[in-house]
């Protein structure tokens, strides 16, 4: 659920979820169901699913949407999907996800509210003309005000970044497969370079095409590393 501090000791819900739930193990399933029943008989919007890795890819999925782009040029989700070259990032980083879950063998699961396996269908069958308005309209209309987490993350000056569990884990998890994804590796090292303070985030504050040459550089590397 995701929330917003309108004051101090003064919360408000800037769109409603749910939860989801998955066994780690066999042993598990039992327990599983009877938390879901449990807690859906508390009045919450429950899924229940049977491989916890879908679980988590499909919630990451959903929090890489318009969160480093965000974060790095110092934007809003609304001014980043408004820019066509921008959603293609977006969009590119997002695939790249789905090319790794998909050689994972995880098949991206819908979460209380959050349809994240008819949004992956979207991303792969979509034309662009028709899935840019889409994004535009679920995306950045549906944050509300609320900025994105790894942008609240550097305006507060936190030394860690949960990049390092969306953009990074997609990263490693393709390199480790011997597969490429080269936008969310840059995107996270980006990110962690300005977490770090290693690069002042000045340098790429509103500069979206600072940013758009910065990963096309990188991407071009990455491919001839590859080839060599």
């Amino acid at each position: 659920t995701s929330v917003e501090v309108e004051a101090p000791g003064r919360i408000a819900v800037a769109k409603a979820g749910g939860i989801g739930i998955a066994p780690m193990g066999p042993g598990a399933r039992a327990a599983a169901t009877q938390a879901a029943t449990v807690l859906g008989a508390a009045g919450f919007a429950m899924t229940e699913v049977s491989d916890y890795r879908a679980l988590k890819w499909s919630k990451a999925l959903l929090n890489m949407l318009g969160n480093a782009t965000a974060a790095i040029l110092d934007m809003s989700v609304a001014e980043v999907y408004a820019n066509r070259r921008l959603l293609a990032l977006e969009r590119r980083a997002f695939r790249e996800a789905l090319a790794v879950m998909r050689r994972l063998g995880i098949a991206p699961v819908n979460l209380p509210r959050y349809p994240a396996a008819l949004l992956a269908t979207a991303m792969r069958t979509v034309p662009t003309p028709l899935l840019d308005p889409i994004l535009r309209r679920v995306v950045a209309g549906g944050r509300g005000r609320k900025p994105p987490s790894l942008q609240l993350d550097l305006a507060r000056g936190n030394p860690r970044s949960e990049g390092e569990f969306l953009y990074g884990a997609v990263a490693s998890a393709a390199a480790a497969l011997g597969m490429a994804a080269p936008v969310n590796q840059a995107l996270w090292d980006i990110l962690q370079s300005i977490t770090s303070g290693q690069t002042p985030w000045d340098e790429f504050r509103r500069q979206p095409d600072r940013l758009l040459a910065e990963i096309a550089s990188r991407a071009t590397s990455s491919n001839e590393k590859q080839l060599g």
